[in-house]
């Protein structure tokens, strides 16, 4: 081979070997960039589901639609950001089980979250509202009347069941409603005894069953919402919510993996590729610097 070949074969492999460098290089930094954008957003669903569960227990606390619609806004969003997670990785050949399974519990939990909302707005957002505002206004339609009957022991029975009525709204006690059951079952007694119209009576009566059916419908939604955070649709809702976050801290674990697959993929080709060429550069160099000091050694 001439020498002004080997010249240009050593340049020619030279800049090879720089072009392939720098066309890996760009490549996994755009890939790491976008894989890691990825994992953000994963990461940004973990964060998320803490703010649904805080718009949840607020919405629990204080009976107010406004954080309804923040969990709303807030849920419409992870199911983006897990869609748009999944479109990155899935670009880059990486396909994470547990990712795909996160928008099927994310909606579990929302239509969860939805009975429970029902079931408060039948139980009432405010005391004069729901099932707890025709609890109130039985009451004091029966205390009314039996005032002006001027019936003071069936008065003294209804206070007596106001107070287990008010009892059991706060501590949801089954014990309270069971002493509720025994009284009004002697009030219905007296209310049924007592020396006053027929037309009255009958109305007392009406309002006496009233007043229980109302108090027995709040046990049944007490009881479908769940009288502890493991029961009922609470007990749902917190597994949907667990199976969720389980879920996300796999998808993390997984991508975290594939980012440490796909960097040492991408070493191993470039060693692939770099260490042989640089081989040849080398020795070619080596065949020009020894006819170069050959050439040297004649003219001297």
């Amino acid at each position: 081979m001439l020498f002004r070949h080997q010249l240009f074969l050593n340049t020619g492999i030279v800049m090879f070997s720089l072009l392939v460098s720098y066309m890996l290089f760009f490549s996994t930094l755009e890939d790491i960039e976008e894989l890691a954008e990825g994992e953000t957003l994963v990461v940004q669903l973990e964060v998320d589901m803490l703010g649904l569960r805080r718009h949840e227990k607020d919405f629990m606390s204080r009976r107010d639609l406004l954080y309804v619609k923040r969990f709303e806004r807030l849920l419409y969003d992870s199911q983006d950001n897990v869609e748009q997670s999944n479109r990155v990785l899935e670009k880059h050949g990486i396909d994470v089980f547990q990712l795909h399974q996160v928008p099927e519990t994310l909606d579990r939990y929302h239509r969860l979250f939805q009975d429970v909302v029902v079931i408060h707005k039948q139980l009432g957002f405010k005391e004069s509202e729901g099932l707890a505002g025709e609890l109130k206004t039985a009451s004091l339609s029966m205390e009314q009347a039996l005032v002006q009957a001027e019936e003071n022991s069936a008065q003294l029975t209804l206070l007596q069941l106001q107070r287990l009525e008010q009892r059991f709204l706060l501590y949801k006690q089954l014990d309270t409603l069971a002493e509720f059951e025994q009284r009004h079952r002697r009030f219905m007694a007296q209310l049924e005894g007592l020396s006053i119209g027929i037309e009255q009576q009958q109305t007392l009566l009406a309002l006496a069953k009233r007043y229980r059916n109302r108090l027995i419908q709040y046990d049944e939604a007490i009881r479908d919402l769940g009288r502890s955070s493991e029961l009922g649709l609470h007990g749902e809702m917190r597994a949907a919510v667990h199976e969720t976050e389980e879920l996300l801290a796999q998808a993390v674990k997984e991508i975290d993996q594939q980012l440490r697959v796909r960097i040492k993929s991408v070493r191993q080709l470039f060693y692939f590729i770099y260490i042989p060429l640089a081989v040849v550069a080398l020795w070619l160099s080596w065949r020009i610097n020894r006819h170069l000091l050959q050439q040297a050694s004649h003219l001297l």
